[in-house]
Formats: structure tokens, sequence, C-alpha cells
């Protein structure tokens, strides 16, 4: 009994311990962590301000692999969000409510029961690189802000390794222009002259306008005894995601600048150019469409309409899709 008796008394300290310990805890977490990185804060501003990026550097995404992430409408700069749900990490949401270019993001957190927090990302230049600050300011619900002992080494931890991965991600950009895993490259074009057929599509309706359009083009070529000089071709000349409609050119390339009736024709001068080679289904280029949009953000470039795909590789000639190469091509701004 009196061994029992001992243990209820040692059983009660800890809970009125626990329970002190709940209250005397602060609620409220901060971390701070700077490191220097060897690239501009516009490179690293641009990776951290687009939501949809977090997966190539985030070090909680990078645990846990299946993690699902929704994005918000906005993807970039102040209102941009998204939402996790993680086995591993939990769910919640972000979303950015300030964001000062190449220098300041400011992130609301929420983490449904664990609580809510503020995040911090600033960029300083120094020198030829960037003395970058990750904070985090949060308030946890009892008794979750014991954790708060605990775990505040092994964020700092996570800071660091997501600013490691942040380093080799600019480095990739800057110096190898390597976006989203596809190799951007500036390239001197020369003239291009093309028959084209054009008109506003919804996106579903592509496949169908090029199906129509193509033959017509050939026929007026051959009838022409104009020479084919490429690939058939997209010009897109604008893209509308509110109404889901592209104003579009189904073109064939010929050498030489041609009027024909029935048709009309596009011509490019010699000019510099970005260009990134895709292999793959025609239909999935959106994220080589993103990797140039963020190689011109980065390096403050800007681009002319149209944008041009090549489609290089013929079906009949090819089976196998992933070998299919699409050649994706914007004009630069002089």
């Amino acid at each position: 009994m009196k061994l029992l008796k001992k243990i209820g008394i040692v059983l009660l300290v800890l809970l009125v311990l626990f329970v002190a310990a709940i209250f005397l805890v602060p609620q409220t977490f901060q971390v701070s962590v700077t490191q220097k990185i060897d690239s501009k804060p516009s490179t690293l501003y641009n990776i951290v301000s687009n939501v949809t990026l977090e997966k190539y550097w985030n070090p909680w995404q990078q645990q846990d692999t299946t993690m699902k992430s929704t994005y918000g409408e906005i993807t970039k700069g102040e209102g941009a969000s998204y939402s996790w749900e993680s086995k591993k990490m939990g769910s919640g949401r972000a979303e950015q409510v300030e964001s000062i270019k190449n220098q300041k993001i400011v992130t609301n957190l929420d983490f449904g029961s664990m609580g809510e927090g503020v995040a911090n990302h600033i960029f300083e230049e120094d020198g030829q690189g960037t003395n970058m600050t990750w904070t985090l300011e949060s308030k946890t619900t009892r008794p979750n802000n014991l954790m708060n002992i605990l775990i505040k080494g092994e964020v700092k931890r996570s800071y660091r390794k997501g600013m490691e991965n942040l380093a080799k991600l600019a480095k990739e950009r800057e110096q190898q222009g390597l976006y989203r895993g596809y190799q951007v490259k500036e390239e001197l074009l020369t003239d291009k002259h093309y028959l084209t057929r054009r008109d506003v599509v919804k996106m579903e309706d592509v496949p169908k306008f090029f199906a129509q359009s193509l033959g017509p083009l050939f026929k007026m070529i051959q009838k022409g005894g104009v020479e084919m000089d490429g690939p058939q071709t997209g010009l897109v000349y604008n893209h509308d995601p509110a109404k889901n409609e592209l104003d579009i050119a189904a073109a064939l390339p010929v050498s030489q600048r041609v009027n024909i009736k029935g048709a009309e024709s596009e011509s490019f001068p010699t000019r510099r150019a970005l260009v990134v080679d895709y292999y793959g289904d025609p239909a999935g280029t959106t994220i080589v469409h993103d990797a140039i949009d963020e190689y011109m953000a980065d390096r403050d470039l800007h681009f002319d309409w149209p944008v041009v795909e090549e489609y290089v590789t013929d079906p009949a000639d090819e089976p196998n899709q992933e070998k299919w190469l699409t050649r994706v091509i914007y004009y630069l701004s002089e």
C-alpha cells in the first residue's frame, strides 16, 4: 500500500507539473535564421514569391513527397496562397499578405489545430550575393505550446536546409538557365515566314482547329508552288484564362513571304529569342511556358507576341509520344 501511495503521489506531482508547464510555457514561438546566398535578391525573391515552386525547395514538402498542395487563384506575389495536406506534416494554409519586390515577403500561416503564425523572408543585397533572413513567429494552442521547447532547434535546421535548397535552385537558374527541369536557351533566329489561318479558339478545341486548318494550308502551298521550310507550327497571339480561349494561328513555314488568297501570312525578322526543347505530349507544354516566364522575370526581359510552338516530330513517323519534340519560342522585345 505504501508503494502504491508513493506512485500515486509521484503521478500527482507529474500531473501538477504538466498542467503548470502548459500555462507557464509561452504560447508564442519565435525563430530567425540568416544565411548568405551567392545569388541576386531578385532571383531568390522570384522563387519564394511563386508558391507553385515550393515543392522544389521547401524542406517540409521534400520530407513528404506525397504532400498534396492546392493553389489559390493568385500564385505569385501579394495574395498568392496555397494549402497543404500531409500525413507527416499535418494540414494548413499559407497566404502572402505583403510583398515588396526583391526585398521582403510576409506570409500568414494557418496550422489548423496547431495554431497560427507569420513568416518573413527578407532579402538584402550583399556584394554579389544576398543575406537572406527567414523568420517565424507563431502562436500555438495549449497544450501544443509544450512542443515549442522541443521543436525550435528542428525548425532552425529545416530553415537552413530550405535555404540550401534555395541556393542550389537559384544557382541553376542564374548560371545554367535551368528552370523546372528545362534548359532555357537564348538564340539568334534567322528570318521566318509562315502561311497561317488564325482564329479565337476554346482550349479544348485547339486540336480540332489545327486538324481543320493545316490540310487546306498545305494544299495552298502545293498549288502555289511554294517551298515549305520547317515543321507545322502554332502561333499564340493571346491567352485569356478567364474565357479559356486562345487567339491562335495554325501555321506552315515557307521559304519566302507569300500572298495566297484565302490565307494570312506572318513573318519574323532575324532577332533574339528564348528557346526550349520539350519532349512529350504537346498539350503538356504549360510547364515550359512557366519556365520561360520565370527566366524572363529573373533577367527583366520581355517578349513580343505571338509565342511560337514548332511541332518538330511527325506522330506518323514516331509512335512513341515521349519522343515527340516541340520547340517553344519567345521572341524577345528589342
